[in-house]
């Protein structure tokens, strides 16, 4: 266990040493812009398009740099050379895989601190409650912690480019398919609609992309935690197979 919170501190700071935290400042500043600009205009609906904007930068912006990163920390271009010493050391294989996983999801928290912090500035007295902002930006964790380990499973099966591709390629896919057979069923030829509806049914992304201020239901954190575990599984039982 020792070993295991070395490693996950050791992959935060590591993180924090790329500057992956400007990011998420840079978010910040601009959602706070946002606001300060959209108050200027005086707009009706001025808090709604805040409150898309925010959930937008939640789901796609941080959900993007989690897929990226998580393909990094396993197939990186500077990081094979730094996996091969690790695993030297008194490390299973499957410790070092789950150890980077959960070092990338606390740096997620601490990246999105400054997207929530602003909300709170530019929407105090209009939005929610605490516990029910509390409880949205969770929902959407568990949208980031699922494309975290989308993108580390993806990185034990192919190349730092491919995996990218392949990671987003996935992601769209998890996203549009569920709208597309609610919306354009009709159109739909028989395969068609038979192949996206079994999309739909078992990797339906769009479930994360919670317009504010709903929060997830029990059947989204258990469907989260099922995809979680399917993905970490693929990824460890690869990542025992690797050759560094």
């Amino acid at each position: 266990m020792r070993h295991f919170s070395v490693l996950v501190c050791e992959t935060f700071l590591q993180l924090a040493r790329d500057r992956v935290f400007i990011p998420g400042l840079l978010l910040g500043m601009i959602l706070l812009a946002a606001g300060y600009f959209l108050r200027q205009l005086s707009l009706e609906s001025e808090f709604k398009v805040l409150a898309d904007i925010y959930s937008a930068t939640l789901h796609l912006g941080v959900g993007a740099f989690a897929l990226f990163w998580g393909i990094d920390l396993i197939a990186g271009p500077d990081k094979r050379c730094a996996i091969t010493f690790r695993l030297v050391g008194p490390h299973s294989r499957f410790g070092y895989f789950l150890s980077r996983y959960v070092g990338l999801c606390l740096c997620l928290l601490f990246f999105a601190l400054p997207l929530w912090g602003s909300w709170q500035v530019i929407g105090a007295g209009e939005g929610a409650s605490f516990l029910q902002e509390a409880q949205y930006f969770f929902s959407h964790c568990l949208g980031w912690f699922v494309l975290a380990a989308l993108g580390m499973s993806l990185a034990t099966i192919t190349s730092f480019y491919i995996s990218i591709f392949a990671g987003f390629a996935f992601w769209f896919c998890g996203l549009v398919a569920a709208p597309i057979v609610h919306n354009v069923v009709e159109e739909l030829s028989f395969v068609q609609r038979l192949v996206l509806t079994q999309i739909s049914l078992r990797w339906d992304l769009a479930r994360f992309a919670l317009p504010y201020p709903h929060v997830a239901d029990f059947s989204l954190f258990i469907y989260s935690l099922a995809l979680i575990v399917i993905l970490m599984t693929l990824g460890c039982l690869r990542f025992r197979t690797l050759d560094f």
